[in-house]
This record gives C-alpha cells, structure tokens and sequence, in this order.
C-alpha cells in the first residue's frame, strides 16, 4: 500500500472512530450518516442538551395534499425535560431554518462589527461588509 493509500485509510478509520464518540448512545438510526453533532458524553452526563444532524441512508417520502415531501436529513435535538426529538428535513427546510434562526437571534441581540462596531445583520461573521469589506 502507498503512503497516500495508508494516508487515506487511516483517515476513514479516524473519521469513523471520531463519529462513534459523537453519535448519542441512543440514536434512532445507527444507519444515518452523521454530519454534525454537539454531542459529548461528559456534557450530557452534567444534564446539557445536544443536537446532531446525519443524511439518511433512505430518503423519507410523503406527500401531504398537493406537496411532495423529500427528506434526505435527519435533525434531532436532545433536551432533559423532553428527551430526543427527531425530525426529518430536505436541504430546503434546513435552510429555512438556518434564516429563521438568524432572524431571531437578530432580534435577541444585535451582532456588532468586531472591527468598526457597526451592526451586522447580513452576516454570520463578526465583520461586515460595508464599511469594512468583511476585513
């Protein structure tokens, strides 16, 4: 094997070994491909919630009235008082989500510029790019 092969499979095995300590003990589907997740034994031990996001391996279809509903991801959240919610998204939804939440964290507190200290609110960054050019 060369050293890029030895290099690419050590990866893999870094990689999956890296997904088994995030995945929550009490996954709903060991199958989903994890992407995401905040996940950490010692955190959830101390009563800390936690949420992970994964690609399903087979997408979730239905179709509700005229609306065809193709869900590729799979979102669950963990909260001591409800336990593991799991909902089922398509990249649209995340999205959606993903501006809902920017929106409303816009409105609990403003993001300022770390540079000029003007408000950021376009921007996930602590630059904006009006007067800084997000420099």
């Amino acid at each position: 094997m060369s050293p890029k092969q030895t290099e690419k499979e050590n990866s893999k095995k870094t990689e999956k070994e890296r997904a088994r300590k995030l995945r929550p003990p009490f996954c709903f589907d060991k199958s989903c491909q994890l992407l995401l997740s905040t996940y950490e034994e010692k955190s959830f031990d101390e009563g800390y919630s936690f949420f992970c996001f994964g690609k399903l391996k087979k997408p979730q279809v239905f179709k509700e009235k005229q609306a065809l509903h193709e869900n590729t991801l799979s979102y669950c959240y963990y909260t001591p008082l409800k336990g593991m919610i799991r909902f089922f998204m398509c990249e649209d939804d995340l999205w959606g989500e993903v501006w809902a939440m920017i929106r409303v964290m816009n409105k609990l507190k403003e993001i300022k510029c770390g540079k000029c200290g003007g408000v950021v609110r376009k921007r996930i960054v602590n630059t904006c790019l009006d007067c800084c050019g997000g420099g």
